[in-house]
This record gives C-alpha cells, sequence and structure tokens, in this order.
C-alpha cells in the first residue's frame, strides 16, 4: 500500500504563559486538534483525502521558543489537495476567524478533556511531573483553563494574527510520491 504524509510547520517566539497562548491554543484545538476540527472536517469526511490529520502547538516554560505543526496522511495523488487543504483551512482560520457557536463548541470541548484528564492516573502524574519541573503549581494549568473559556472570537483572531505568519511555514510532502 502506497502512503504519503504532508506537513506544514512554523516556529513561533512564545511561551506557555504568554498572553496569546491560552488563544493559540484554543485555535489549534479548532483548526486540527480534535475530530470536529477543521482539518478533520474538511480532510477526512468532507473530501476524503486523509486517513488522519491532526494539528499541534508547542511552548516552551522557559524560552521564547514554540511550534506549530499540522499534517495529514493520505494517498499520494492526494498529497498535493491535502497540503493545499492543510494551508487553505488555516489562512480561513485566521483570516475570517472563528464563529462563536464553533468557539463556544472548542471550549466545552477542551473543559472537558481538561477535566477527564484530571480523572486518569498518567496525565495527573504527567501534570505533577511537569509542575516540578517548571516550579509551577496546578493553579497555573486551571488558570490557563479559566482563560481558555472566557476567549472571544477577536482574541483568537488576534493571537492568530500576530503569530502564525504564512511566510515562515516550512512544508513537506513525504512518501510514496512521485511528480
Amino acid at each position: 500500500m502506497q502512503m504519503a504524509a504532508v506537513g506544514i510547520a512554523a516556529p513561533l517566539e512564545l511561551r506557555d504563559d504568554d498572553p496569546e497562548f491560552a488563544a493559540l491554543r484554543l485555535a489549534n484545538f479548532i483548526y486540527g486538534g480534535s475530530f470536529k476540527s477543521r482539518l478533520f472536517e474538511r480532510l477526512r469526511q468532507k473530501e476524503g483525502l486523509s486517513y488522519g490529520t491532526e494539528s499541534s502547538l508547542d511552548a516552551d516554560p522557559f524560552d521564547r521558543n514554540g511550534m506549530f505543526l499540522a499534517y495529514a496522511f493520505c494517498a499520494p495523488m492526494n498529497a498535493g489537495k491535502a497540503m493545499a487543504a492543510l494551508v487553505e483551512e488555516l489562512a480561513g482560520l485566521r483570516d475570517r476567524g472563528v464563529r462563536a457557536d464553533e468557539l463556544r463548541l472548542a471550549q466545552l470541548a477542551m473543559l472537558e478533556r481538561w477535566n477527564t484528564a484530571l480523572s486518569t492516573d498518567d496525565d495527573v502524574v504527567q501534570l505533577l511531573s511537569t509542575t516540578l519541573h517548571t516550579g509551577r503549581s496546578v493553579l497555573f494549568y486551571e488558570d490557563l483553563q479559566r482563560r481558555i473559556q472566557t476567549l472571544t472570537p477577536a482574541d483568537v483572531s488576534s493571537a492568530l494574527a500576530k503569530h502564525i505568519q504564512s511566510r515562515l511555514f516550512v512544508k513537506a510532502r513525504v512518501g510514496d510520491i512521485h511528480d
């Protein structure tokens, strides 16, 4: 079976305690961080271009050294279309913003994910390990969740406009691609 993967990635001058981090984290969730995300809905459900897709946002607790990344697994013949869709969906989110109803659903889903993580031993151990490493208390992460819940569409748009610059993206296509 032939397979390909396409992806986009960009560095971010961002720490996880920066004011825009909560908005970018929510934007990432909407873009490609769940099975209801824009990427999954378009690439998998609507257009059938991808076997799976995801995005992630990472920011360091100590240095302004973060990263945004999105990828999709697809048939080689769909690699070009899948890459175009990754870029188009991100540009659409950045340029047209997020709808209020979409934002609220994502906020509720992220809160539910947080509460579920707090009931899972492995996730609690990871959280405690992170708090020890960073010298923070669990209250830092509780506050992050609170900030996510109070974000507006304008907050998300502002953070995306500030941090997501298309010119900084590296694009990659790998696998059984024969151009």
